[in-house]
Formats: C-alpha cells, structure tokens, sequence
C-alpha cells in the first residue's frame, strides 16, 4: 500500500491544551511507517524557556508493534549575570530515557554538564567539568583545565544512525556524538572511562588545548583513546555537547579503537578561515589480525585519502 498527501493541512490541538501547545510542523516516513510532529510551545516562564519537542509515531507492522516517542524536550534557563544552563530529554517506547544537562555558574567562571541514558537495565553515565584556570602540569606550561568520567552498565557502543560510509569515519562520528547517546542496551557488556581537558596555562588553552579520554569495555574487551586537540582556538566550555568546536583554527581529531580482531586508526585535521577557506586532511590507517583477513601476513594496510579544499 502506498500514501500519497495531497494537501497535509494544519494540525491542531483542541481545548486548554491547544492554547499552549502548537503543531509547528508534521513528518511522514517512507512507506508510511512512521509520522513526525513537531512541536512549539506558547509559554513565558520568565528565565525559563521551553524550545519545542517532537513526537514520533511508529505504526505497527510484521517486526515491531505500534510505539510513540517523545524526542528533543529542550528546556533552558539564563539568570543574568548568574546561572545559564540548558537540558533535553528524550522518552522512548517503553519507558526508556535520555537526558543531557549543561550548567555554567557565571560569576564563579564553573561549568558541567551530565547525561544519563536508561532503558531497563541498561544505565550509562557521563559527567564533565571545566575548571576557571588550570591546574599547573609540572614546569611545562600546560594545565589540566577540566575533568570527564564515564561508566555503563549492560551497554555497548551505539553506532546506529550513524550513515558515513566509511568505518573509520563512522568510529570518529560516534566519538564526536553527544554523550547520551553514545551507548545501548547490551546486557553484561559494561565500560569505564575517564579523561582530561589540557592546555596552554598563560592564555587559558588558546594556543593549543586537547579533550582526551580512555574508554575500556569488558568483559568482549574493547580500548577506545580519542583526543580532539584544536591550535589557535578558544577552549570549548564543558557545557557543550561533543562534537561542537569554534569555527576557524586548525583541529586535529584521532581515535584509536583495539577490539579482539582488529585494530582501527583514524585522525582528521582541518584548517578553516570562516567564509574564506576549508581545508580537510583525511588519514585513515587501520590494521587488522591474521584471523580477521584470511591469507594475509598481518601486515597493516594503510588508507590515506588526499586532502580537500574548499573555498
């Protein structure tokens, strides 16, 4: 059976609830499987401020049953001169949840966030703080400027939804992905990590900063090292979901990734001058066990894709 909307007209909400929520716009998926609404709200809190959500609807078929998700809730407050924090929280079927919370306490120069992912027995766990000024590395110059941690129970890496056809890119998106949604369910897998915001001391970072961490999986043993170093750029607040950087200034993002069979290394630099120029250095070297590549020696393959710009 096939669909077609000729005119999808105007969603509404009737009775009180109609006078503060509004149907800003309406999604429906290939083949009819799921529908989409988004959602805008007509409130004044004051500092407080509702930024919409989404609703999905997934309609029934042979490998799933009828559910509704209750996705992106975003909330945030801003208390001049004080307090600015922002929060969203995803409810799925089931009961399932995932939440991110980002604080910055202004006059004390502090922010944190946090996120918490649940869905049955599944929990993961992930903080970060950035401190004012750093905490001074010996006589080289450096700082420790912030401090990550990290722990799941019955989870394992979510890779789902990530489309880059490449498995290297893949593993640095997931890297880069928002901390909440970064583990699923997978019942007695569990992992642990930690890491370290670092560096220059006299300039707060700007000349060079990293954001490092070390994750371990057990007991299916997996190590994930990941740096995500930027020059010349100011030092992302830990308020910030992963991934998101200044523009302009060179970053460097690697990972390492050790699994039983195989090892996988990525790295991406990028240089850009806003409006002017982007310039894109893939390296993608990954080695893999004998048992993993049948008639080889072991030897690792190496795959350097050449530089792009962009203008």
């Amino acid at each position: 059976m096939s669909v077609e909307v000729v005119n999808p007209g105007t969603w509404e909400l009737g009775g009180p609830l109609g006078n503060l929520i509004r149907i800003a716009a309406s999604r429906m998926g290939h083949g009819s499987q799921w529908m989409e609404f988004d959602l805008e709200f007509a409130l004044d809190l004051g500092v407080v401020r509702l930024e919409g959500a989404t609703i999905r609807v997934k309609l029934p078929d042979d490998s799933a049953p009828f559910s509704v998700e209750f996705r992106g809730l975003t909330a945030s407050v801003d208390v001049p001169g004080a307090i600015k924090g922002k929060g969203s929280v995803t409810i799925g079927d089931g009961g399932s949840f995932r939440a991110l919370l980002s604080l910055e306490v202004i006059p004390a120069k502090l922010s944190a966030y946090g996120s918490l992912a649940v869905d049955q027995d599944f929990v993961a766990v992930e903080v970060g703080v950035q401190l004012p000024v750093g905490i001074l590395l010996g006589a080289t110059g450096f700082g420790i400027f912030g401090f990550v941690g990290r722990f799941v129970a019955n989870g394992t890496r979510n890779l789902d939804g990530l489309t880059a056809a490449e498995p290297v890119q893949r593993q640095l998106d997931w890297y880069t992905r928002s901390p909440e949604l970064k583990y699923k369910r997978k019942f007695g897998q569990y992992a642990f990590g930690v890491g370290a915001v670092v560096g220059t001391l006299p300039d707060s970072g700007f000349t060079f900063n990293a954001e490092g961490s070390l994750t371990i999986g057990f007991p299916d043993v997996s190590v994930i090292f990941g740096i995500d170093a930027k020059l010349v750029t100011q030092r992302k607040s830990a308020a910030t979901e992963s991934g998101t950087t200044s523009s302009g200034g060179l970053r460097i993002l690697g990972m390492v990734l050790i699994e039983p069979d195989s090892i996988m290394i990525g790295v991406r630099g990028s240089y850009e001058i806003p409006k002017v120029l982007k310039l894109e250095i893939p390296i993608s070297p990954t080695s893999c066990s004998p048992a993993a590549t049948p008639g080889t020696s072991g030897s690792a393959p190496t795959t350097t894709r050449p530089a792009r710009a962009t203008w």
